[in-house]
């Protein structure tokens, strides 16, 4: 791939592009939407929505049943693990679904809603989901112009208690497996005698929180705080318009009507008691009722299109190898009856009637088409391009812009005299001698043959002479799928595996991922790594488990946390940054007194796996201990000394302060942070004989276990203390003497030299084998960006990329942003695109990734993914701003992204040309420096 790309900057049309642009590329979202022509078999089916804290896994049977598990962001069991809140099933009646009707049901991204069309007629019936992104509710609308009856059910699963064990204690609740009692899971609470709702909750009676802390060693600290699970009441109401109780877990209609509204308000709180916890949900009910819901509904889309409006990225290859986004290769022909675009290939006979709708009609639908009149055009919403009878070997007029991106159906009567053995065309809108456009034609002889670049369907013996018969084509592109119709009946039919060119699909991995980071990132607690709140059943080879099933259970891994919040920067999602910094913010007092406990000095560090309230989960701990174990050393030797949580935690509290200028965050989070992690490294670790910190027992994140002065902390170090010197005097003298001080005693990065030219190494000194699969060298490119594009020795580190011993980017590993940021263009964009194909093959949502080495959806992987992109298009250092790092040519990119100092710099990337550049504030423009500029 090329690196040169010629730069044109527009000067004079920034100031009266800017609304337009934005409006324009907001509206492009639009283009991602996700559109489903047929419904789900079960939860593997499911569509991911959400309003940040409230999520649902949506899907749509053929019984015409709606269902969605309910997932919320702080519901903490007792035993630490995040659980669902349920399952909602509603079911339609007559079902809209019977004999074979229509059902489309869309992803409305920019509306933050999912629409679902089920049946025909005056049958059919709308459904629209959405999570109210203002409030605590969840809205189901369902519409149709005939009365239907409607039943809503709730479906549990934690019935009863139940003890945990094999798979599902070692792997979901992991932390607690291997533990000196049982583990149980406790049942929910269905409140009975409602009238005309539906509540249910799980309160936690009883909590792990004291037992962690006291066989941690930390028995002390329980009386200074509170027990964050005891107590923790979480679960929900669900009303509708015109419902009354069935069972105390079911609403049904009262009679058939046209319109329903279902509600349902998620509520988690601690409370002294149940009864209490209902007066809440109570007054949550009343505060959100259904009244305003149309005023609620625009709001609640204003700020869907405000988050796309914040920043955007869309592309699309320019080459002339890009392949394809459709099942028709596109082409400046109009339609020929027929006869071929030459004039040759001629049909004998009569046609009496010639359709082209640009949707892909169903099953039924085409029947339909079959049994109406041959002389009578039809009318079919508003997607008929054209029907009527035309003139043998007549020309369509402004068909050349016929194409298939919602699908496309070809129809026709006809009635042959004979039928050459080369084939006569009916209707053509090909380039002879080759597969784009379309055909339909009956070579050889009487077969009926379809042939698209997708491949081609026949069908012999199929068209008698001197007869009238009907035939059809339909194109199917969302589903990826061409079919052949003789009489109104399905005759032929292909799947095809649609191309989408590499840009495009790194473009819907990019907004998808984004859609389900919006989704999930709004709560009470940061977004957890192995699934967000959009677990479904776990399934692990031939074990089936509920949908509270996750890998790695309910503990945040530093490693994996932080992934899905880095490219939070650049795309302008600031508020979805503070659930993470809250949470390591709170745990600071019990860091601290658990550094005085467990080491004897002041400061703090944040370990590597942690529960919310900051302690390591006790298998990690040991629950089997010598009785010579000093209290601050575990037993898990993959994180025993790993504290590279404490340098890059600040590095990205720092970066968060740099792009926002909030000075409350600077003073409030960002300082007393770093004062705290700071001081851990100040005394620590004494120095050695040249007056440097020896890092020793220490290890180099996972992989390396025995080690001297590791890479990844030492970089850590050098990178915020830099960082934390540029702020100036306004910190306060001692401050800056303190951090000058340390920054003189932290020590260099360990090099080695291969054919006697440097790298970076693990570490001083290794004392044992490696034990996992990391690359912890790479920690000076990213996250701590000593070396990168436009910074000195950048061949150092290119050299030490080239010889790292792990090479693979699938989810939590980062080779394709190291690879961004030094500049290895075609690396990181063969990377980012393996990684945007990759998806969980049983799930049908394009963005759920996984499950990896974690779980289901992988929100390491889709972080992975949006930061690599980010870094590709835009690299960001003190006032610099590289444009087109990591490039490739053959990419057209729309976009739009946040920078430093309040910045946001937008523009068009066209056939290697950057147009339309704007920079906000204008001010900032001086600082852009080009892709040729880059020394």
């Amino acid at each position: 791939m090329s690196r040169i790309i010629e730069i044109v900057l527009l000067a004079g049309v920034v100031g009266m592009m800017a609304m337009t642009a934005m409006t324009a590329n907001a509206a492009k979202v639009e283009d991602y939407n996700l559109i489903w022509n047929s419904p789900s078999k079960d939860f593997n089916g499911s569509m991911p929505i959400g309003n940040g804290d409230i999520g649902l896994n949506v899907w749509f049977e053929k019984n015409g049943e709606l269902l969605f598990y309910i997932g919320k962001t702080d519901c903490w069991s007792e035993n630490g693990r995040l659980l669902k809140l349920g399952r909602v099933r509603i079911k339609l009646s007559p079902n809209p679904l019977a004999g074979h009707a229509p059902f489309k049901q869309i992803l409305r991204l920019r509306q933050g809603e999912i629409l679902i069309k089920a049946g025909h007629g005056s049958k059919a019936v709308k459904l629209r989901i959405w999570v109210d992104a203002n409030r605590p509710v969840i809205r189901i609308e369902a519409d149709s112009t005939s009365p239907f009856r409607l039943q809503t059910s709730l479906e549990v699963w934690r019935k009863q208690r139940r003890k945990l064990t094999g798979n599902e204690l070692s792997r979901s609740a992991s932390g607690i497996n291997g533990a000196p009692f049982p583990v149980y899971v406790e049942p929910d609470t269905i409140i009975d005698n409602r009238k005309d709702n539906i509540i249910w909750y799980h309160r936690n009676e009883r909590s792990i929180w004291a037992n962690n802390l006291k066989h941690q060693g930390m028995a002390d600290f329980i009386q200074q705080s509170t027990d964050p699970l005891l107590h923790r009441t979480f679960g929900a109401c669900i009303s509708g318009t015109g419902l009354k109780s069935k069972t105390s877990a079911s609403l049904a209609s009262i009679e058939p009507q046209k319109h329903y509204v279902v509600s349902i308000y998620p509520l988690c709180a601690q409370t002294e008691s149940a009864e209490k916890w209902m007066k809440q949900l109570s007054q949550l009910v009343q505060n959100n009722s259904v009244n305003n819901i149309e005023n609620d509904r625009k709001k609640h889309q204003e700020w869907w299109n405000n988050f796309w409006n914040r920043s955007w990225i869309f592309m699309k290859e320019n080459s002339s190898a890009a392949a394809p986004d459709s099942l028709l290769a596109a082409n400046n022909h109009s339609v020929k009856i027929g006869v071929d675009q030459h004039g040759r290939n001629k049909y004998f006979g009569e046609i009496r009637r010639v359709s082209i709708i640009k949707n892909a009609l169903s099953n039924h639908e085409v029947k339909n088409l079959f049994q109406t009149a041959k002389d009578s055009s039809i009318s079919y919403k508003k997607d008929v391009f054209y029907s009527g009878k035309p003139k043998l070997y007549q020309t369509i007029d402004n068909s050349s812009n016929v194409n298939d991106k919602t699908g496309l159906t070809l129809e026709a009567w006809i009635n042959p005299k004979r039928l050459p053995g080369g084939g006569a065309r009916i209707i053509d809108k090909s380039t002879p001698g080759t597969n784009n456009g379309f055909l339909l034609d009956t070579c050889p002889g009487n077969s009926l043959r379809l042939i698209t670049q997708s491949g081609t369907l026949n069908v012999a013996n199929a068209l008698p002479v001197d007869k009238w018969s009907h035939i059809a084509a339909v194109i199917d592109f969302p589903n990826g799928k061409i079919k052949l119709f003789l009489n109104g009946k399905v005759v032929a039919t292909k799947q095809v595996e649609k191309k989408i060119d590499a840009a495009t699909v790194v473009s819907r991995g990019y907004i998808l991922q984004r859609w389900i980071t919006a989704c999930g990132g709004r709560g009470k607690f940061p977004i957890k790594f192995n699934g967000s709140i959009f677990t479904v059943d776990g399934v692990e080879g031939r074990r089936h488990f509920d949908a509270d099933y996750r890998r790695w259970g309910g503990c945040y891994w530093w490693q994996n946390t932080r992934l899905p919040y880095w490219p939070m920067l650049a795309s302008g999602d600031f508020d979805m940054m503070n659930p993470m910094f809250k949470m390591y913010s709170r745990m600071l007092p019990l860091e601290k007194y658990r550094t005085k406990t467990w080491y004897g000095h002041d400061g703090a560090f944040i370990g590597e796996t942690i529960y919310f309230w900051g302690m390591y989960n006790n298998n990690n701990y040991g629950w089997k201990r010598n009785k010579n174990m000093p209290v601050g050393l575990l037993t898990n030797p993959f994180i025993r000394r790993e504290y590279t949580a404490s340098p890059e935690l600040m590095s990205m509290m720092f970066d968060y302060y740099v792009f926002t200028g909030d000075e409350a965050f600077l003073n409030e989070v960002l300082l007393p942070m770093c004062d705290s992690l700071l001081e851990f490294w100040d005394k620590h670790y004494k120095n050695d004989a040249g007056g440097k910190l020896e890092m020793y027992p220490a290890q180099s994140l996972e992989t390396f276990q025995k080690v001297k002065n590791p890479t990844p902390d030492i970089a850590g170090l050098h990178w915020v203390l830099k960082k934390l010197l540029s702020l100036g005097d306004k910190v306060g003298k001692d401050r800056i003497a303190f951090w000058k001080q340390l920054s003189k005693r932290v020590p260099s990065l360990p090099m080695a030299k291969s054919n006697g030219r440097e790298y970076i190494t693990v570490a001083k000194k290794i004392f044992e084998k490696p034990r996992n699969s990391e690359n912890p060298e790479l920690y000076a490119i990213f996250p701590f960006r000593l070396y990168g594009m436009g910074k000195p020795d950048i061949e150092v580190a290119r050299r030490t990329f080239k010889l790292r011993s792990q090479k693979r980017a699938i989810g939590w590993t980062q080779d394709d942003i190291q690879a961004a940021f030094l500049g290895l263009t075609e690396t990181a964009a063969r990377y980012v695109t393996n990684r945007a194909k990759s998806k969980h093959k049983k799930s049908r949502f394009p963005a759920f990734w996984g499950p990896n080495f974690d779980w289901i959806p992988d929100q390491d992987h889709g972080g992975n993914l949006m930061m690599t992109l980010q870094t590709m298009l835009m690299q960001c250092e003190d006032n610099k701003i590289l444009l087109l790092p990591a490039w490739p040519m053959e990419w057209d990119v729309n976009f739009k992204l946040h920078a430093p100092y309040q910045t946001t710099v937008e523009g068009k990337v066209q056939n290697g040309k950057v147009i339309d550049l704007k920079v906000t504030p204008e001010s900032r423009r001086k600082d852009i420096i080009l892709p040729n500029e880059i020394q």
